[in-house]
């Protein structure tokens, strides 16, 4: 059977009038993994086209996804942002932003028996504003302070992020790109590629400081989860996790060498290498430079040889990563601390209503129109198809609790402003969902959840403006899916 990339899944799922909701597709594009799970690194190093925005490695990011995400939609949103490609929004210049979180609000028990924290942040580009609402899981035992310290350290991450995405930005690509020419890129983010012992390019960025000299520098970090296979294919593993999984964290270790000409900053001022110490906290910026060639097989240009690799900045910091929430290849903050926050925002066209972002969280379609599922686009209104050229109707989003499910009909109550909505499906999806599937694996097990009553659902469907949002018909859908979230050992559980 066909095997689609996250990527491909949500870009086929999302109606035209979201182009201009630019921070719907920002949160989605930058969270989503950019590689497929079969392949290899020797492939994804060479498909790389350098005229395009991202840059190869960041096509490694989400390898831990990858098998709990295969038979389901998703995009390991993280609820509190994942960090871009260096280079990949353009600033006329850096800018150093000090990251300012406060919490405005705790409400008890929210509409879903949740504590709901409303926040004012300011980060960054992406992941500020006012009035942000987050929920703690049921079963969490953290503190306002554990939550708030999550707040403020992924808030202050996120601003480390965006000054380094401003400082250095990457040159030697675009349509004018020639084969010889040198093309160089830039890397904060922790990447493995294939195991633990990283190779030159991919590796620890932030950690303590364990060896500092004017050549060299050693990074010591605790992870809690990493990738251990490049080219992980889970059809050829059953059973087996594309990822080393560290329920207590395991601390990594990683020296790396440092440009004649390395930046140090400290609180947005340029500082010495001396005032660098054994046990501070930095984040590393590395430059790789590679000279580009012509790939005849892929009829494109791509990296060649590669004839730099160093540490061009070092970034004093007190950022605590075990509260740290990003997506990533490796997972920096403990799973036991920021997989218990899921993010609330205004469900797209339905603002009086929420929409939930949780951590690692997918989607088990029970009805779709999309992708593997396009038998069923023969149901879907006719002004909502993808081949019209002219749209009237526009794309909505609804999430709720299900409280009722009566054959094709399914009335759920929605989140943020409580309010009951139905939804008619075509056929009984419901009962073809919910049929006994093969269980060989541990991951069968737990791709074999159903959907019941009680169940967190989010839906997705095209109307007019002037309908009834609330009474979704069955050629309005376009997804009926169960939120889920990914554990780190591997297994689903439901929202």
């Amino acid at each position: 059977m066909k095997r689609y990339t996250i990527e491909q899944k949500l870009s086929a799922s999302r109606h035209e009038d979201t182009n201009d909701n630019e921070k719907f597709i920002a949160r989605t594009m930058r969270a989503m993994g950019k590689a497929g799970a079969s392949a290899t690194f020797e492939k994804v190093m060479r498909t790389k086209n350098v005229t395009k925005k991202e840059l190869i490695i960041m096509k490694l990011r989400q390898f831990k996804k990858r098998l709990i995400q295969m038979p389901r939609y998703g995009a390991a949103l993280f609820i509190l942002g994942v960090t871009g490609t260096v280079g990949a929004t353009a600033y006329v210049t850096y800018k150093w932003i000090n990251p300012q979180v406060t919490i405005t609000n705790i409400q008890q028990n929210n509409d879903d028996d949740r504590k709901q924290y409303t926040i004012d942040r300011q980060c960054g580009e992406f992941y500020s504003g006012k009035e942000l609402k987050y929920e703690l899981s049921r079963s969490s035992s953290l503190t306002d302070e554990d939550v708030y310290k999550v707040f403020k350290n992924t808030c202050a991450y996120h601003a480390l992020s965006a000054f380094i995405e401003s400082r250095w930005q990457r040159d030697g690509e675009g349509p004018d790109a020639k084969e010889g020419d040198t093309a160089t890129s830039y890397q904060y983010s922790n990447l493995f590629a294939g195991s633990t012992n990283a190779n030159s390019i991919f590796g620890i960025t932030i950690g303590r400081v364990t060896g500092i000299s004017s050549s060299s520098v050693t990074l010591e970090l605790t992870l809690y989860s990493v990738a251990n296979s490049a080219g992980f294919n889970p059809e050829e593993n059953p059973g087996k996790l594309p990822y080393d999984y560290y329920p207590e964290g395991k601390v990594f270790s990683r020296t790396l060498p440092l440009s004649s000409s390395v930046e140090v900053w400290a609180d947005g001022e340029l500082v010495k290498l001396s005032d660098v110490n054994i046990g501070d906290q930095v984040q590393a910026v590395t430059r790789t430079q590679n000279k580009l060639k012509y790939y005849e097989d892929i009829k494109m240009l791509s990296l060649g040889e590669q004839i730099t690799f160093d540490v061009v900045g070092l970034i004093k910091t007190d950022i605590d990563t075990r509260y740290v929430s990003i997506g990533g290849n490796s997972q920096i903050g403990d799973p036991k601390i920021v997989n218990t926050i899921a993010g609330l925002d205004p469900c797209h066209n339905n603002p009086e209503h929420l929409c939930v972002f949780a951590p690692n969280q997918l989607l088990g379609p029970v009805y779709s129109t999309r992708e593997e599922f396009a038998q069923n686009q023969k149901y879907l209104r006719a002004d909502a198809a993808d081949n019209k050229k002219v749209k009237k109707v526009k794309y909505y989003e609804l999430d709720g609790r299900i409280i009722k499910i009566e054959g094709t009909r399914i009335t759920i109550e929605a989140r943020g402003k409580k309010t009951l909505f139905t939804v008619d499906l075509p056929y009984d999806a419901v009962a073809e969902y919910n049929k006994p599937k093969p269980i060989v694996t541990p991951y069968d097990q737990s791709t074999s959840l159903k959907i019941e009553v009680g169940d967190m659902a989010k839906v997705y469907y095209s109307q007019l403006e002037t309908e009834d949002h609330l009474v979704i018909k069955p050629g309005d859908l376009e997804m009926l899916a169960v939120l889920e979230q990914a554990q780190p050992d591997g297994t689903l559980t439901k929202y």
